[in-house]
């Protein structure tokens, strides 16, 4: 969490030594990773078709009339995008920037 929030924020982390340094390592690799994946991407393509078009919503994703709204996979704030296109979401809390397809 604090990996995160220190690439979220642009915070500058002390080196840590010890004990607190081997947690922090694989902390700050996970929250890279989490900033590489793409909202949406961890949904099976078909079921998400399949749910768009019936207007069904799951943990990850719901469907808000002509709009579908998911979780900011850096930081887990939600956002809304319209359906059917290629977009660039931007997270209002962390300005993360993800290429998605709704």
């Amino acid at each position: 969490m604090l990996a995160k929030r220190a690439l979220a924020f642009g915070e500058e982390v002390r080196p840590f030594t010890g004990a607190a340094d081997g947690a922090y390592r694989p902390g700050h690799q996970r929250a890279l990773e989490d900033y590489a994946r793409p909202p949406l991407a961890s949904a099976d393509r078909r079921q998400y078709e399949l749910d768009k078009r019936v207007g069904r919503s799951t943990a990850e994703y719901r469907f808000e009339s002509s709009k579908v709204a998911f979780a900011c996979p850096a930081c887990g704030h939600g956002t809304r995008m319209p359906l059917g296109r290629r977009v660039t979401a931007r997270c209002r809390t962390c300005g993360s920037a993800f290429h998605c397809v709704t």
